[in-house]
């Protein structure tokens, strides 16, 4: 990226902020709300419609823009790494692979992350490229995490979980926000903002952001030199009849070094999106539907082949309650159109363009056996893509309330993981995609329990069994089906506020996964790296203090297993942030990351950088 293209993006968050005069927006600070109006905080990812997250039959888990703000991190993966059942791995300064209850690399494809809704999940490598999904942070409402099997609400590749990042209303967003610095791996960032109301009522903001992180100085093959500007709006405007209507853009342009064994490679990313959601909600409250509507576009232009893809996407959804009946339907229906062009340099592919469709169904029927107490979701969806046909994604969750004070749930599920263009059309000298390359199959069995024993504590629990079968090999050069295997393991977290001021956090999961080949499978490498790529144990214990009205100080220790078959040794690290308001507008923050250990591997040793200690120091101004 040029130095005219730096400049100008760094003038315009200045005059962003010199233009408009704006009043000061209220922070929520978690330590000084009770769990009780936490728990009752409205989610969307497990149902696709709203209720209180300590009520929902699924493993959820809720990240707030307060956990956002005190985790000290400036990037969506560092956030996760805190919650129980998700993996994340910092391959190198640009560079994370993030999954949910195992099979974790760079490009996870069992995992479904979304912005407001909208996937970003690429169809052609699978998984998600989260070096150019760079978020503003302080724009984040909540990140909804749904471990387990999502196929039923949101279709293939939503197998071992769901990541739903919201963003908030630019209601909440109004006047100036700033947030600048920089640091020993955090070379350089600067983040502005800028929220107003126009005429008619609707709430506006416009944002924009820049990032640039050196190369790791702990390998001589990291070559991982990061740069990304990003700038985006939103618009919120209220309509009758308790309607709403969002409007929301966003463009981005960088790069992302990656290491290669001829030299350093420059990997480009640039891309655009836009969606527009409209929801009504009549006032008899007996029905609830919204549309959605997005476009999005972007170009990865790697060292082995250069990918442009156009995806256009429509969905339904609406909720109805059949009159004074115990029955709440929830349906919807979703088309999805993709398109893209292929560029060949080291890899080639059977087809240069290729366009699919998508077409679902979805029904839900909440039954409420008993008023308050014993409720029962039993649904399908039924999708059909180009690769594998009709995938049939039935799921049933029943949830017991004995009171409001505890919730013990239960869930059975079936989804699929839909093969990528690469699996049946990519020609390399070692592998070959296969057009009859099928879909991974996943068979769920979850059981959970949720209590408030006391006003000041919180406690989740959740126990899990997955069966896979028709799992990803390679036999004899060609994309194959030839692995089954399980996963079973335990998640746990605790939440406890002592005092206003004072809040702990724990978080352990457990994770045993077993494969094994099948109908004459061969590749036997790709057993064992899998089944040894996810850490067995990973904990956490976050402690979060407001030391005084105007100083805070948040420590989280984490530890994660070692990964034999990936030559990773166990790892244990602190991160620290504190926090000063000099002013009610003003705020420093010094943040220090994977302290008490040397530099260290994550995800590997080939192509990978040895993560190190790291420190910023940050201002952020919010008129």
């Amino acid at each position: 990226m040029s130095r005219h293209l730096k400049t100008v993006i760094i003038r315009l968050c200045l005059l962003s902020i010199m233009s408009h005069n704006a009043h000061s927006a209220p922070r929520i600070d978690i330590t000084r709300i009770s769990l009780e109006e936490l728990l009752a905080i409205e989610v969307v990812s497990a149902s696709k419609s709203k209720e209180p997250s300590f009520q929902v039959p699924a493993a959820i888990f809720v990240l707030t823009a307060e956990d956002i703000r005190r985790s000290g991190a400036r990037n969506i993966p560092n956030i996760l790494r805190t919650i129980p059942g998700v993996q994340v791995a910092n391959l190198d300064g640009n560079k994370w692979a993030v999954s949910i209850r195992g099979f974790t690399t760079r490009t996870a494809n069992k995992l479904l992350v979304l912005v407001d809704g909208r996937s970003i999940y690429d169809p052609f490598f699978g998984g998600v490229f989260w070096e150019a999904n760079d978020v503003m942070l302080e724009s984040i409402e909540r990140i909804e995490v749904i471990r387990g099997p999502g196929g039923t609400q949101w279709g293939v590749n939503a197998v071992n979980g769901v990541i739903n990042i919201i963003t908030k209303h630019a209601q909440d967003t109004q006047g100036t926000y700033l947030e600048t610095g920089g640091g020993t791996a955090e070379t350089a960032f600067i983040d502005a903002r800028q929220g107003w109301r126009s005429d008619g009522g609707t709430a506006n903001r416009v944002y924009a952001k820049y990032t640039y992180r050196n190369p790791s100085p702990h390998n001589s093959k990291a070559q991982d030199e990061y740069e990304m500007a990003r700038a985006g709006f939103r618009s919120d405007r209220t309509l009758a009849s308790n309607g709403a209507l969002m409007v929301e853009g966003d463009a981005y342009q960088g790069s992302a070094d990656e290491f290669d064994p001829s030299g350093t490679r420059e990997v480009n990313h640039r891309g655009y999106n836009l969606l527009a959601k409209l929801d009504i909600t009549p006032p008899n409250d007996k029905k609830q539907n919204w549309l959605q509507v997005n476009y999005d576009w972007f170009e990865v232009d790697h060292y082995f082949l250069n990918e442009k893809r156009h995806t256009y996407a429509i969905e339904y959804q609406e909720r109805v309650r059949l009159g004074t009946s115990r029955h709440t339907l929830n349906w919807g229906a979703e088309y999805r159109y993709t398109a893209d062009r292929i560029i060949p340099a080291l890899l080639n592919v059977t087809r240069l363009r290729s366009s699919d469709e998508i077409y679902s169904v979805r029904l839900v029927d909440e039954i409420w056996l008993v008023p308050d107490r014993h409720k029962l979701d039993i649904g399908s969806k039924v999708e059909r893509n180009d690769y594998s046909g009709t995938e049939i994604q039935p799921s049933i969750h029943y949830a017991w309330y004995p009171n409001n004070t505890h919730t013990l749930w239960a869930s059975i599920a079936r989804t699929a993981r839909a093969p990528t263009r690469a699996e049946t059309s990519i020609i390399t000298p070692n592998v070959r995609g296969n057009p009859a390359f099928e879909s991974e199959l996943l068979t769920a069995y979850e059981v959970g329990y949720r209590l408030l024993p006391l006003p000041d504590l919180f406690i989740d629990t959740t126990v899990f069994f997955h069966d896979y079968s028709r799992l990803t090999t390679v036999d004899s050069g060609v994309f194959t089906n030839h692995m089954r295997g399980n996963t079973r393991g335990f998640e746990f977290a605790v939440r406890a506020t002592p005092t206003p001021n004072w809040r702990m956090d724990f978080t352990y999961g457990y994770l045993d996964l077993n494969l094994e080949l099948v109908d004459g499978g061969t590749d036997n490498n790709r057993r064992r790296t899998t089944q040894g790529g996810a850490p067995r144990h990973q904990a956490s214990y976050h402690n979060g203090w407001r030391t005084s009205p105007n100083t805070s100080v948040d420590l989280t220790l984490r530890y994660v297993d070692e990964l034999p078959a990936l030559n990773v040794d166990a790892y244990a690290v602190a991160d620290l942030r504190l926090g000063w308001h000099v002013s009610p507008q003003v705020e420093w923050v010094l943040v220090g990351r994977n302290l008490f250990d040397g530099p260290h591997y994550e995800q590997g040793t080939l192509a990978a950088t040895r993560i190190a200690p790291s420190a910023f120091l940050e201002v952020i101004l919010q008129l």
